[in-house]
């Protein structure tokens, strides 16, 4: 909505031809942002041990409207180059959209937002619960979240830098999730590694939503709920048009 852009190209060490690719960059993707990063070893994820801006600022700006039962909630947000958020604006709105409504319905009074990214399904639920927590491995994500917050007026909203499987150890030794309360997980397509999966069963918020941007890697998970939740909706936007991929939503009751 802003037109802002980002590019981030993660490479090996070594010599790299920084002027020709941001003039082929500009030429093809212009942007406001162009990083390099670099890594030495193999990853599950895009991540880099060194960082260099190449070209313009820092990071970006981007908004959101999301549609609410009468009304349009718009939100801003600030993204750095390891922040997690949407790619396909017009659909965010759409997932988060679904994503407040299914919060509407279950009415928890605290919501776990597990890989809260930068903030952006936290702060699309903030106005109708108690409290959200979100959790995030990336500490500038929680920064960037954290701003966002503050630029919304949003002060409901805490964020924890903490991998997931740590932050949910936690709360399963103090007890527990609080009565009435619910968790968003929206994992990265490698989805969850098993000692989140097995403490996020354990800890069993009342309701549970499982966004997942890569379905096969879900149904290998589900099982393991299924231990101790129903299935009670399937929902999927289609993040990523003209291509297989699909963006899905599982709604899960506690039995």
């Amino acid at each position: 909505r802003t037109g802002q852009r980002m590019v981030v190209i993660i490479t090996s060490p070594g010599a790299f031809p920084a002027k020709p690719f941001v003039d082929a960059v500009q030429t093809a993707f212009p942007c406001e942002s162009i990083w390099r990063g670099t890594f030495s070893r193999s990853a599950r994820v895009a991540e880099a041990e060194e960082m260099e801006l190449l070209y313009g600022a820092e990071t970006i700006d981007e908004g959101l409207r999301i549609e609410a039962r009468d009304s349009v909630r718009e939100l801003r947000f600030r993204i750095s180059r390891f922040s997690f958020f949407q790619v396909n604006t017009r659909a965010a709105e759409l997932l988060y959209a679904r994503i407040r409504r299914w919060a509407v319905d279950v009415q928890p009074s605290v919501l776990y937002d597990l890989y809260g990214g930068s903030g952006g399904i936290a702060l699309s639920c903030a106005d109708i619960v108690e409290v959200v927590r979100a959790i995030e491995s990336v500490g500038s994500a929680t920064v960037d979240g954290e701003h966002n917050a503050k630029v919304t007026g949003v002060e409901n909203v805490f964020f924890t830098t903490e991998r997931v499987k740590n932050y949910l150890l936690a709360v399963q030794q103090s007890g527990g999730c609080e009565p009435g309360a619910a968790a968003i997980v929206d994992p990265p397509r490698s989805g969850m590694v098993p000692k989140a999966l097995r403490r996020l069963v354990d800890v069993a918020p009342e309701n549970l939503l499982y966004v997942s941007c890569k379905p096969e890697q879900t149904a290998i998970e589900l099982p393991a709920l299924l231990e101790r939740y129903e299935l009670a909706a399937v929902d999927a936007v289609d993040m990523f048009p003209h291509t297989h991929h699909v963006e899905c939503l599982l709604a899960l009751r506690r039995r």
